[in-house]
């Protein structure tokens, strides 16, 4: 079995296959626009300078004429390919191209009827075998066909009026025969070298597609498929946990299908969570239950493991049904079963489908283990096997006595449910802070290899409701434009491609929902600061706006933008971030006039002031050290680091005695704080709240977009590094949380 990290980077949405060749067509002709431009330039050079040196009375003022028609049609091309059908403007080109080569080949047989010279020969078929490669590397065999139909149709029908008509003075017809037929085969073997090469990248977007399809169904971790072929079973040794929740039945016929179904998805979400935090994986999801396997480190390592991640979920489960008993709805109840020894983990195979799974004795003792943890009503549930790896740090528990029947289930011992964290409990009551050493050593990592680093959960993942909070994410890069950028992650999320206007593109229907990808510069999109319902900006607007796009596109970032997003599927966003740099993004940070941010959207867990301000606060305590870790990159990511918060305000919130209401929190920010360059910006939540105070607050010219969400801004992203993750900067984020919830920002902020 192959193992990668816990939730691999590449595990997106699939690719649709439907219309992957055509769309390969017009991506690979929207990336090369530039570069085929510059190659028919130097071709005319070549045309022109061999015109020049020729005899003048061979090349009539009409040469010039069509040489010059062509340079122009083909700026015109060039220019107006990314806002016009790719598929008009291929026909277009085609025929274009087309009509040169038949021009310069005819024009030669009839000029050098009598002078006929090698050199000249030799020019005047360069436009009909170079524009015939050309065609045949668009991957449109249609088109190649096309083109070699009318220059071939041109050029033979010379020959054949030359031959039964002689007094038209055309050459003799061997040497052009000769040339006529190497132009059929080459234009037979790039026509076949086109088919193939489409079909070859056809069959490997269907494989993408059905790789990405397979992977949404396999635990996050697992390589289903391997290069050298299927992942074999192969026996190791794993701590399995199963996890059940008690009276789902019930619940289900009390308050119905589709309510507790969302309670279900929530259990579900904290328990990836739990599983992922403490290096686990998720096998499968059973029902209402869940099987997770913990299979990396020695066995003691397993069982400390997976013994772990139940005392988180008990911790995250109490910390929920706190939300839940605010709101009147039943407390949730689960039992974890643990069990230990040596299984077969892979794919079973049997030719006709693959199954990922964990196989062995140890699977069907966990099954008995389960059982009679419920008949016991246990909360936890640890098998004798596991209690030994623990050793001395194994938890007190009792033992439970053999019943007549249970021979064959392991020796099992009951563990009392763990006693409340202080740091997940909101009383008023100020409990000590969090040691700041969690940070420091959230702030190391960050440093570190981030491929080994896995994506941390907030102490409170759930809203006031009892619904899962969410993040959407924001990726700055340079290098290809927004289109291609658009165009990768199409192929490799599947999606529709819809185009705003020509530095703004939106991929709709993936699994991650809709992705937006634009040139990060207002002025490239006058049409949103046109009223909602009024006329799109005027044709001057819309020109001078893609003539200054044009103009700064090479030194201004493009955007990724996500909409909010759970937090367990951030690693998803890894996928983003590897597709960019397959397209030849680049950044690694800071650019010369600016950082490149990796900018996170995230859901406080409620709009109440005491935690907007326990947030506050926790930020201004961490800034420093968040400063250190995103300006480790070097002199350029250090000077575009957003400025820091005043030092005036900043002591005022750091002040104890600080517990403003919301009001008096939004005024006192606004006060200090009028622009949205700031490590947290709170103008996007704030504005959601009173969108025309805050404006009014607010210089003319100051971006905001009302969302309940805290803006941080902090980090920068590094789309040029191979394998680069969000995590390290994510996890810095979470060390912020933890401090706020560590009882001193709360309760400073609270009572």
């Amino acid at each position: 079995m192959s193992r990668r990290h816990p939730i691999p980077p590449d595990r997106g949405a699939a690719p649709h296959p439907a219309g992957d060749e055509n769309g390969l067509a017009a991506g690979l002709a929207a990336g090369t626009a530039t570069r085929v431009l510059a190659m028919r330039l130097v071709m005319l050079g070549v045309l022109a300078v061999s015109a020049h040196l020729s005899d003048g009375v061979l090349h009539a003022g009409s040469h010039w004429f069509i040489l010059g028609g062509y340079a122009a049609s083909s700026l015109w091309l060039a220019a107006t390919a990314r806002r016009r059908d790719s598929g008009r403007l291929a026909w277009i080109t085609t025929l274009l191209d087309a009509a040169l080569a038949a021009y310069i080949v005819l024009e030669y047989m009839m000029a050098a009827a009598e002078a006929a010279d090698e050199p000249g020969t030799l020019a005047s078929r360069l436009p009909a075998f170079l524009l015939l490669l050309e065609s045949g590397l668009t991957l449109r065999p249609r088109h190649t066909a096309v083109f070699a139909a009318l220059v071939a149709g041109v050029w033979s029908g010379a020959l054949g009026l030359g031959l039964l008509h002689p007094g038209l003075g055309l050459p003799p017809a061997g040497p052009n025969v000769f040339g006529l037929l190497s132009f059929l085969v080459a234009a037979a073997f790039v026509i076949e070298g086109s088919l193939r090469l489409r079909r070859g990248f056809a069959a490997m977007l269907r494989l993408e597609h059905e790789r990405a399809t397979l992977a949404r169904f396999v635990p996050a971790g697992i390589d289903l498929v391997r290069r050298d072929g299927p992942t074999a079973l192969q026996p190791r040794h794993a701590c399995l946990l199963a996890l059940d929740i008690r009276g789902f039945s019930s619940l289900t016929r009390r308050w119905g299908e589709a309510r507790v179904l969302d309670w279900l998805l929530a259990f579900r979400a904290l328990a990836h969570g739990a599983v992922t935090d403490q290096g686990g994986l998720v096998d499968k999801y059973v029902g209402d239950g869940v099987l997770a396997q913990f299979v990396d480190g020695t066995p003691a390592e397993q069982a400390a493991a997976a013994l772990a991640c139940v005392r988180e979920i008990e911790a995250r489960v109490r910390q929920l049904n706190e939300a839940r008993g605010r709101q009147d709805l039943p407390p949730l109840a689960f039992t974890a079963s643990l069990h230990a020894g040596e299984v077969l983990v892979g794919v079973l195979d049997d030719g006709m489908r693959a199954e990922f799974t964990v196989l062995g004795p140890a699977m069907n003792a966990l099954a008995r283990v389960e059982a009679r943890a419920k008949r016991e009503n246990l909360s936890v549930a640890v098998s004798k096997r596991v209690m030994r790896l623990l050793g001395p740090a194994a938890p007190s528990a009792r033992r439970l006595p053999r019943r007549p029947g249970e021979e064959d289930c392991p020796d099992l011992f009951g563990l009392d449910p763990s006693p409340p964290d202080p740091a997940l409990t909101h009383s008023p009551c100020p409990s000590p802070p969090r040691p700041r050493e969690r940070l420091q050593s959230m702030t190391e990592s960050s440093k570190a290899d981030f491929r080994r680093v896995a994506f941390h959960s907030p102490p409170r993942p759930l809203r006031a409701d009892g619904t899962p909070r969410r993040v959407g994410v924001e990726i700055e890069f340079m290098g290809p434009s927004a289109r291609v950028a658009a165009a990768a992650l199409s192929a490799g999320l599947g999606g529709r491609l819809a185009e705003e206007d020509p530095h703004a593109f939106r991929l709709e229907g993936t699994a991650l929902g809709d992705i937006r990808v634009e040139l990060d510069l207002r002025a490239a999109h006058p049409q949103r600061r046109m009223p909602e319902h009024g006329a799109g900006p005027a044709l001057p607007v819309r020109a001078a706006g893609r003539s200054l796009a044009a103009l700064l596109g090479p030194v201004v970032p493009r955007e990724l933008i996500t909409g909010p997003l759970a937090f367990d599927r951030l690693p998803e966003i890894d996928r983003l971030a590897a597709l960019l740099h397959g397209a030849g993004g680049r950044g690694r940070g800071a650019v010369l006039l600016g950082s490149l941010g990796l900018h996170f959207n995230v859901e406080p867990p409620d709009l109440e002031a005491a935690t907007l301000t326990g947030l506050l606060r926790a930020y201004l305590r961490s800034e420093p050290e968040l400063r250190r870790a995103t300006a480790a990159g070097g002199f350029l990511a250090a000077r575009g680091l957003p400025p820091a918060f005043p030092a005036a305000y900043a002591a005022r919130v750091l002040d104890p005695g600080y517990r403003p209401d919301l009001d008096g929190f939004a005024r006192d920010y606004l006060t200090a704080n009028p622009t949205r360059h700031r490590g947290l910006d709170l103008l996007p939540l704030l504005a959601h709240r009173d969108e025309d105070g805050v404006r009014a607050a607010l210089p003319p010219d100051e971006k905001v977009s009302p969302r309940p969400v805290l803006h941080y801004r902090m980090p920068q992203a590094h789309v040029g590094l191979p394998g680069w993750s969000l995590a390290p900067a994510w996890n810095l984020w979470v060390g912020v949380e933890e401090m706020a919830e560590g009882g001193t920002e709360r309760a400073a902020g609270s009572a």
